[in-house]
């Protein structure tokens, strides 16, 4: 016979363990995306003579580092070991980079199965699961050839495309031409030899990643279905993707540093169940929206 204590006590530890259960049970028909901003960063890979960082250099401050820890904690207890399979994706720009890395690092140790590109061990940097998260590009005029962010060349070709802006005496720092150039306050200029994103190619970019984000659900989920596992993935990128896409889906768009949006895609509709988590504030909203992935839109 239980004593009063035992019978007391099992029916809580059972409910708590079905509450925790329950928690923690995944919806196998959809993907989880994380779309997580980079930490607070000291540029460093934008000033003159640092654009070579090392390996093991965070372009992050102390508090940026704080930041993707805590989030990166946050993703370890919302995700479930045993059944979500993590990719990692990142843009090639070393704050998202480092902020990527917290965040593997931490589920690696938290026991979840981590994806790895071959192609990306092989040094090709820009390989993503979008293949493109970098905020803006530059190319030459003539071959198309995309100049890599952060070498001199590109910083280079930067004065080309920005010539009245970006100059020996410019007061404007180069990490806020982009910004600047959103917000209609300088004007983007073609140059002699080199070319560069229009809005229109920013917004097709960010059109074209969430199309790819829904044929993956529908090609690779099933298959993690039968096994009863579900796709998650996290990307590091920057605050202007992030605007873009909450411009285009209405939702609230101010998310800080280590701060993400969550998207639910499904494997058979045009419904995207999206959310935005920040640090100090927690979950900030919901919202539902309809993208035509073949018409590159929101509905």
């Amino acid at each position: 016979m239980k004593n009063f204590g035992e019978t007391m006590l099992m029916p809580q530890n059972v409910d708590a363990e079905k509450e925790k259960g329950k928690e923690k049970k995944v919806n196998l028909k959809e993907i989880k995306v994380f779309r997580v901003r980079h930490g607070n960063s000291e540029y460093k890979e934008i000033q003159e003579n640092t654009l070579e960082l090392a390996d093991d250099e965070l372009d992050l401050t102390e508090k940026g580092i704080k930041e993707l820890e805590q989030t990166a904690e946050h993703l370890a207890s919302t995700l479930n070991p045993e059944t979500d399979v993590i990719v990692i994706a990142s843009s090639e720009r070393r704050r998202a980079v480092s902020s990527a890395a917290i965040i593997k690092n931490k589920l690696v140790d938290s026991g979840f199965t981590i994806w790895n590109d071959p192609v990306a061990e092989k040094g090709r940097k820009t390989r993503t699961v979008t293949g493109r998260l970098n905020d803006m590009e530059i190319m030459e005029q003539k071959s198309g050839k995309i100049i890599p962010p952060l070498s001199k060349d590109y910083w280079d070709a930067s004065g080309d495309v920005w010539q009245e802006y970006i100059k020996e005496e410019s007061t404007i720092s180069p990490k806020d031409v982009y910004p600047m150039w959103r917000d209609g306050k300088i004007e983007r200029l073609s140059g002699d030899t080199y070319t560069s994103d229009s809005i229109q190619d920013i917004n097709l970019r960010s059109a074209n990643h969430l199309a790819l984000l829904m044929r993956i659900a529908k090609k690779f989920q099933p298959r993690l279905s039968a096994d009863g596992k579900r796709l998650v993935i996290i990307e590091a990128e920057h605050g202007e993707s992030l605007n873009d896409f909450a411009s285009k889906a209405k939702v609230e768009k101010a998310v800080s540093h280590g701060g993400y949006m969550e998207l639910a895609v499904p494997i058979d509709s045009d419904e995207i169940n999206v959310k935005t988590w920040d640090i100090n504030d927690g979950e900030k909203s919901a919202e539902t929206v309809h993208f035509d992935a073949q018409k590159r839109k929101f509905i």
